[in-house]
């Protein structure tokens, strides 16, 4: 390969990485994704990978989420599996950002006290108790499933939510694929 380009091994071709969506192109319609194939990646809990590649972010629509009450929540995009670098990058390139834990409406601070456990109106950690009604109307329009958050407890793990029990976790985020969750904007 002639740097910049390294070698990918799953398309078995030489590639030009990327490390910010910038390295994409502006206005491209792709978003820099961590890629493992390439560039003998090995995570140190940085904030940024060593590479990734170029992925196309689709035509996403966005579904707009309101409480049973008929509340605004927000107009949010579901992207694919992928990991909390990736979720992040490709929200910024459709013009949106992650979904944050008070987004779904939990009853307190989990990232401020690093908690985890249930969202729960009733500020319970352990019980899988009421729902707040954003958690409901994300539970009403996105499948039941983890989708990353915005919310960082440190350079090696972010927070989660698991919209089938309303569960928030914090997991490495450089080696578990959740959905990303974008808000976007008008």
């Amino acid at each position: 390969c002639v740097p910049p380009q390294v070698y990918h091994a799953g398309e078995e071709k030489c590639v030009t990485p990327c490390e910010t969506n910038s390295d994409c192109g502006i206005d491209s319609g792709k978003y820099c994704e961590l890629d493992f194939n390439i560039g003998g990646f090995e995570s140190s809990c940085t904030e940024a990978p060593t590479y990734g590649t170029c992925v196309s972010t689709g035509n996403p629509t966005p579904i707009e989420v309101r409480t049973v009450a008929g509340s605004v929540v927000g107009k949010y995009v579901k992207g694919a599996t992928m990991n909390w670098w990736s979720a992040q990058n490709y929200c910024e390139a459709i013009g949106g950002s992650m979904a944050t834990v008070a987004d779904f409406g939990c009853g307190y601070d989990y990232v401020g006290e690093h908690k985890t456990g249930y969202c729960n109106t009733d500020e319970t950690t352990s019980k899988n108790g009421t729902r707040s009604a954003n958690m409901q109307a994300f539970q009403r329009a996105f499948d039941k499933t983890d989708y990353w958050t915005s919310d960082s407890r440190s350079a090696c793990y972010a927070y989660d939510v698991n919209l089938s029990i309303g569960l928030v976790s914090h997991i490495n985020r450089d080696f578990y694929n959740n959905y990303a969750l974008c808000l976007v904007v008008d």
